[in-house]
């Protein structure tokens, strides 16, 4: 099995890395560089790390955030019974631009930051998918 971690079409700056199963033990090369001996559970979880470089590597981008990462922070902000429902929310100050990406992502609508009364955080609003120009 081979997998490229940098999804790149450029041969160049693309690491491919190929995982050989030999007697119970697993060899890894990496460009031309081998790691033997790895022990099979080892593998195992190295497996799921690589997977999941991979499957990263290969999500969209918007504005500069990781798709899971827009999923995430949206998750963490949109009403849990209706997704599509108006959006009023407390944001810490540091997580503010990656939730105000999430919104426009996944609703179409623009969020609205006021002052909060607690520190270090902003109230977020937003209108919500339903009322943006992408709900019905």
């Amino acid at each position: 099995m081979v997998i490229d971690l940098t999804g790149s079409d450029d041969p160049e700056s693309t690491t491919k890395v190929q995982v050989i199963a030999e007697a119970g033990r697993v060899k890894l090369v990496f460009s031309n560089h081998v790691v033997s001996g790895i022990p099979p559970e080892g593998a195992r979880e190295l497996a799921k790390a690589l997977d999941k470089v991979a499957t990263e590597a290969s999500m969209p981008v918007y504005r500069g955030f990781a798709w899971n990462d827009l999923r995430k922070a949206f998750a963490s902000v949109k009403d849990k019974a209706d997704w599509k429902a108006p959006i009023s929310v407390q944001v810490k100050e540091s997580r503010l631009e990656l939730v105000k990406a999430a919104i426009v992502y996944f609703t179409s609508t623009t969020a609205q930051v006021m002052p909060s009364t607690r520190k270090g955080y902003v109230l977020v609003t937003a209108d919500g998918y339903r009322a943006g120009p992408a709900g019905p």
